[in-house]
């Protein structure tokens, strides 16, 4: 959590022109905008939360882009995006409060190696982008976040907190750590199985007599692109395999008829989970294709095409605890790890009623990347 928040604040201060949003916030970094059991978040730090969210959503999400029009598009639910960010921060606000209060309750002591390595990345982000000057630093904290650097501090050890507590319950010994039952029931909710046919309709490789790809001198494989006439079978042939895929053929067959993906070591398919939807849309996959497989029903059929291939997804039933399978584990490296966060979060969501917040918290705005706050 820490590091990628602080990986944001180096991209957002590596821009050269911000607008200073906050003249003489000397006295705000002292108020406390939301309060639980003497535990208190003040309003700098949350401030910093909101910049950097706005930030991640406007330079990670194609369809949001820092202008007034678009902060204010309502979505599906009603909300504006910008509103939806607002409540985002919020949610993230309270969730942190109530774990400071479980890590006071239980009495926890983060150790000096993290509060060391918390003044080392601080260290290096100025010594790296600033030249050792901590008052420039402190004035582009200021003018981008509204904070200064021993606020930043304070945020880090907060989400280093956050992280303890998350460790101490749910980590190997802990006394919430997932069971059986929780990863079985986890995994039939959030995972899906599929297989696929991907059939090339722009080039294929060069291949020598023994089937092997030739490379040019620059150690690239040697391509021969499809004329139009080649695209069109191609095409043919994966409407033929679509079809015989919806009418219920026995989708196995098909994939080793008509794929020329060679997926020898996925021998019972792929498995992908919902949670792991905004790092794989990160990561290069189509939003909208991913989104429709991800709702396809047993069975169904879905088919993404784009320049290059035509891709038929079919989805199969789950088999039977696959994330322990000698076949498919490796494809669960993130199962305990959303599980854990989703415990977590229900916990620390089971308390926000009973935090105490200012009205201030709903006035606190950031800057835009580019243009200011809207």
């Amino acid at each position: 959590m820490r590091n990628k928040l602080l990986q944001i604040v180096a991209m957002v201060l590596a821009i050269s022109a911000l607008i200073c949003f906050l003249p003489g916030c000397s006295s705000e970094k002292t108020k406390a905008v939301m309060e639980l059991d003497g535990v208190t978040i003040g309003a700098d730090i949350y401030r910093y939360w909101l910049s950097t969210f706005k930030y991640y959503f406007d330079t990670n999400y194609e369809d949001i882009e820092d202008t007034v029009e678009c902060w204010n598009r309502e979505m599906d639910d009603g909300l504006t995006i910008g509103e939806y960010v607002e409540e985002y921060t919020l949610q993230y606000a309270k969730s942190v409060l109530c774990a400071l209060k479980l890590y006071k309750q239980y009495k926890l002591k983060l150790p000096d190696s993290v509060i060391d390595s918390i003044g080392d990345q601080l260290d290096e982000l100025i010594k790296y982008q600033y030249g050792d000057s901590k008052s420039a630093f402190n004035s582009a904290l200021m003018s981008t976040y509204g904070i200064d650097v021993k606020g930043l501090r304070r945020a880090f050890i907060m989400e280093a907190k956050v992280d303890m507590v998350e460790s101490y319950l749910y980590g190997t010994g802990g006394k919430e750590a997932p069971t059986d039952s929780e990863r079985d029931a986890f995994f039939k909710a959030n995972y899906i199985r599929v297989n696929v046919i991907m059939i090339n309709t722009s080039y294929e490789l060069v291949l020598n007599d023994e089937g092997m790809p030739i490379y040019d001198e620059n150690k690239q494989p040697i391509i021969k692109e499809y004329n139009e006439q080649e695209i069109a079978e191609k095409k043919a042939k994966a409407d033929e395999a679509q079809k015989k895929a919806e009418n219920g053929e026995d989708f196995s067959a098909l994939v080793k008829e008509y794929t020329e993906l060679n997926i020898d070591d996925r021998p019972n398919g792929f498995y992908i989970c919902n949670k792991d939807y905004e790092d794989l849309v990160m990561s290069g996959y189509d939003s909208k294709s991913l989104s429709a497989v991800l709702d396809l029903k047993e069975g169904g059929v879905y088919r993404h095409e784009d320049e290059e291939s035509v891709v038929i997804v079919k989805r199969l039933a789950l088999l039977e605890k696959a994330y322990s399978s000698k076949d498919d584990k490796d494809q669960f490296d993130t199962l305990d790890t959303h599980l854990i966060t989703e415990k977590y979060n229900t916990l620390l969501s089971s308390m926000w009623d009973d935090i105490e917040i200012d009205e201030y918290v709903y006035t606190l705005k950031t800057v835009n990347v580019k243009k200011g706050f809207i």
